[in-house]
This record gives structure tokens, sequence and C-alpha cells, in this order.
């Protein structure tokens, strides 16, 4: 039982997808059956007439929704949900049909593939490679309504599959940053969220990121350890599409879909898991909180620098004032503990005078059995953090002098996740806050 999660690996291996031969039948010359396949993709990409659903995949990121329309032989119009600029106007772009080893389609003219294609990261990739997907793909096969490609580079699965008129009609009307804003909503109000699953011992945390376009499956092993196993989704015209689907002990999960603010996921046959929430999260704090976990950092509420109300007394809260009243006339705005990597870890102190400026110290730390120990301070008597230490010097000595930490879950009312870590050599020094990604 203690391997129950692993990898589907994308919708090729359900959709049983294998590249189709090239043979050349009795007397006819390669390039005939070249032609022939060319043709056959051309005539394909133009018989949608109300273009095509498009799951597409990336390496280094998550998975990404598309509404292509092939208007002719060389223009197709695209949305895509991306960002909410790209799922609500309509881009025109060239593309070209050609052979390569086999028929292959080709985006030439910048367009929102080209933006997870882009190198320098400049739109939410990682320079140098960006989102690590293609604007080449080679043309598998066909099936039924769908086209099957796979990147040239990358090898990410392009899944296309004919929409109808209510879809189009969907995705002419926002529908995806739409979807996208109401998962934002749910996960901003609803937490800790988890589903049963049948012959899985207990219960399964369920996160989802509009940010990566990831979902992660955790759960407690009968063993005690920890299963975690990370897939891939994108918005769709009707529901979320998970890209990379989880198969959690002989369940694939295929889809998910929020209504009336329940959100429901669904397998490969069909059957529903409603998404349930618990008082207190569902795992461990280390489990979930780590330079490579769900949340890498915490901190107060952006731009209010408010601290969740919590069940515990801290002096903490007092700190944090002190240094807001010292800013005087200049705002200080919010406070970030981030994990930078596995061993170094930044404090950001964000705050506005003639501009909006940040202060920052960098620490080196070990984390070790849920217990974090700081070291090796930097930037604090250099750069803005110097600029302003007079102000920062209370925090400052909170946090080194302290230095060790038990990192645990902070009781409060609203049963929302907040983290902290606990001087280990005193109890009324508790520094905490909200997590982030």
């Amino acid at each position: 039982m203690k391997k129950i999660l692993i990898y589907i690996v994308g919708l090729f291996l359900l959709a049983g997808c294998e590249k189709e031969k090239v043979d050349l039948t009795f007397g006819e010359k390669p390039e005939e059956r070249a032609g022939e396949r060319l043709a056959e993709l051309r005539s394909l990409l133009t018989s949608a007439e109300n273009g095509w659903n498009a799951s597409l995949n990336t390496g280094g990121k998550g998975g990404y929704g598309f509404f292509f329309d092939f208007e002719d032989a060389k223009t197709v119009n695209m949305l895509s949900d991306l960002t909410a600029e790209t799922s609500s106007t309509l881009n025109s772009s060239t593309y070209r049909v050609i052979w390569a080893m086999n028929a292959s389609l080709v985006f030439d003219t910048f367009n929102y593939l080209t933006m997870l294609q882009e190198p320098s990261g400049s739109y939410g990739g990682t320079a140098p490679n960006g989102y690590q997907s293609d604007i080449e793909f080679e043309y598998l096969k066909s099936s039924g309504d769908s086209l099957f490609m796979v990147g040239k580079k990358y090898k990410q699965a392009l899944i296309l599959t004919k929409a109808s008129a209510a879809q189009k009609a969907a995705y002419l009307d926002d529908v995806m940053q739409k979807k996208k804003s109401q998962i934002s909503q749910y996960l901003n109000t609803h937490f800790n969220n988890y589903i049963t699953v049948e012959g899985v011992p207990n219960p399964v945390s369920v996160n989802l990121s509009n940010t990566s376009k990831t979902y992660t499956f955790q759960t407690v092993m009968e063993d005690g350890s920890v299963g975690s196993v990370t897939g891939k989704f994108h918005y769709t015209a009707d529901d979320i599409l998970f890209s990379l689907p989880i198969e959690l002990n002989g369940t694939v999960f295929a889809r998910a879909k929020l209504l009336n603010d329940v959100l429901t996921l669904y397998d490969s046959n069909g059957k529903a898991y409603p998404v349930m929430q618990s008082q207190e999260p569902v795992l461990s704090a280390e489990t979930l909180y780590g330079y490579n976990k769900s949340y890498k950092s915490f901190g107060t509420r952006a731009e209010e620098n408010t601290l969740p109300a919590v069940n515990i007394s801290s002096t903490y809260p007092a700190i944090l004032n002190s240094v807001k009243n010292k800013f005087g006339t200049v705002k200080f705005r919010y406070v970030n503990f981030k994990f930078e990597g596995r061993n170094k870890m930044s404090i950001n102190v964000y705050y506005t005078s003639s501009a909006n400026f940040t202060a920052t110290m960098t620490v080196d730390y070990t984390y070790e059995n849920g217990i974090i120990t700081l070291s090796n301070p930097t930037g604090n008597t250099t750069g803005n953090w110097n600029t302003r230490r007079t102000a920062l010097r209370d925090l400052e000595d909170y946090i080194l002098n302290n230095k060790t930490f038990k990192v645990d879950w902070v009781k409060n009312d609203a049963g929302i996740p907040v983290i902290g870590w606990y001087a280990v050599n005193d109890p009324t020094a508790v520094i905490y806050g909200f997590p982030g990604e």
C-alpha cells in the first residue's frame, strides 16, 4: 500500500495514442505519401466548423487550455487560459503545415503559444527555456473528433478535440478566465481541502495552484509515510481538465468542476468525489511547508499588513507594531519569510516612501525533523535593510536571537492554514502568518 500514488503519462495514455506509421503502399512514391499526410492534416485542421478545444502540457510548468479556429490554410485565431488578456482577446496568427520526417504543424508568428515558448521568462516562464513548450508539433494521428500531436523539442502532448457551437460561444465569452477567477475565489475561502477514496486509508489532501497550473494529492500511507504526487490541469469551456491525470490506488482522476461553490473531482469512469473541508489541516505543516513543497513562504497579508486571528499568545504582533511605528511616515506594507532554495531563506519587508521598496535580509537555514535553524545573516548591514535598520532592528533581533524554531500549524477559529515558527527557547515567541506559494 505504500506506493499508492503514481503519474499517468498525459492523455496519450488514456487515448491509447500511437504514432501512425507512414508506410508506402506498393508503387507509391515517398513524396506521394508525404503529400497525402500533409493534405490530411490541412483538411482536418479546417474541418471543425466551431473550432477546437486544445490541451497542451508544458515541461516547465502545468497544463494550458486553448481554443483554436483555423480559418483557412494560413490563419488561425486563438484564445488561451494563460492570462486574463489571452482568455478574452482573440489572437490571429499564421501557421504552416510542413513535412519534417512527418506531417507537422508550425505556428510561425507571435501568438499565445509563443508566449509559452519564449525563452526569456517574460511571460511567466523560467529563463532560458520559458515554459519548456513548443511551437512546432508532429502530427501523430486522428481518432474520431480528436487530433493528437506532440511537440518536436519538449515532447509534450497537444490534443485537439472538435468544439461544439456552445463551447465556441463560451470561449468567445471569456469562459476560461471566468472559471479561473472562480477557482481563485474558491481557494481563498475554502481551506484544508480533501477527498476520500475507496481503498485509501486516510483523507487525501487536494491542492490546486492557478499560478503553476498544477494540482497535488497528498495522503498519509498505512506505514506513516506521506505519499505526494502532482498533476497538471487547464480550463476548458466546460470544466477543469486534468491534462496530466493522477492515478490513486487504481482510480484515474480526469477532471473537476466547480458548481454552486462545490468543487467536485471526477474519475475516468465519471464517478464524483466532492471536495470537503477539514477544521484543521489534513497533513502536518512539515509536509506542506518547505522550499519544494506546496507552501514556500508565509507572512502578513499584502498591502494590509494584517496577521491572521489565532488562538495563541505571542509577542510577535508587538514586534511588528514596533516596526510599523518606527517607519513613521514611510508606509510599512507587509513582511514575508520565503524559502529561496535548499539552504537559503529571505526575510522581506515591503514599504513605500517615494516609491515601493523591499528591504531583504538573507539567512542560511537547516530544516530537519520539523525544526528550522537560522544562521549567517547577510544583507542586514547593506542595502535597503541597512537604510531602514533603525526601524527593522527589533524584528531582526527577534528573528536572529531566537534562531531555532519548531514548525507547526497555528490554531484558529476560521480553520484556515496558518504557518507558525515556535521558538524552541522562548514559548512566547511565535512568528506566524498566511502561507503562500
